[in-house]
């Protein structure tokens, strides 16, 4: 929610958005990626992963279980806020 709608600072985010969302496949693409966020959580699970793993020891069943640890925990903390944001409005 929260990423398809604040601007950033010196409106970078919306800059971006307004020149990567209208392309034909990829921002269709990155705009359903960026609007789930049990998505976007699990990506950011599996690059913690990979950067906090030593190289040589990296195992496909940790990456699945950082994965969904990254998007459980930010479909929670997303929950959390939007409520949190809603009781303000």
């Amino acid at each position: 929610m929260f990423l398809t709608q604040i601007d950033g600072p010196f409106e970078l985010l919306a800059k971006a958005r307004r020149f990567i969302f209208p392309l034909p496949l990829i921002g269709t693409f990155l705009y359903s990626l960026i609007a789930c966020p049990f998505c976007i959580g699990m990506q950011a699970g599996w690059i913690t992963y990979l950067i906090y793993a030593p190289h040589l020891t990296w195992s496909p069943w940790e990456l699945i279980v950082w994965s969904f640890a990254g998007g459980t925990s930010n479909l929670l903390l997303e929950t959390w806020l939007s409520k949190t944001y809603e009781r303000k409005i």
